[in-house]
This record gives structure tokens, sequence and C-alpha cells, in this order.
């Protein structure tokens, strides 16, 4: 991309945008939750069921 002499490169939107949002811890923090929360249309999926307990040898 060509700028006019001395004039500072021109960054992509997406370029600038992930600048500014990295730049603030708070506004990191409340599009990382808000990208979690748009992953699931409810509450949290079950995790798969626990294994049980392995029996224990006589004492």
């Amino acid at each position: 991309m060509t700028t006019p002499h001395g004039a500072a490169p021109v960054r992509p939107a997406c370029v600038q945008l992930a600048d500014l949002i990295c730049s603030d811890p708070d506004l990191l923090h409340a599009e990382f939750d808000a990208i979690i929360s748009a992953a699931w249309d409810s509450d949290v999926p079950p995790g798969r069921p626990g294994r049980p307990a392995a029996p224990r040898p006589p004492s």
C-alpha cells in the first residue's frame, strides 16, 4: 500500500481494532467474555460422566 512521502503506513482496520482491544485489559476481558458467552446458546453443556472409583484392595 502506498502512502504520501513521510506519512505513516496505513494499517488494516482489523489490525487497528486488535491493537485497541489488546491495549485495554478491561476491554480485552469484556470482549473475551462476550465471545465465550456467544459460543453457548444456553448453560454450559454437561461434561462426560465420571468413572466410578477404583475398588480398594482389602486391608
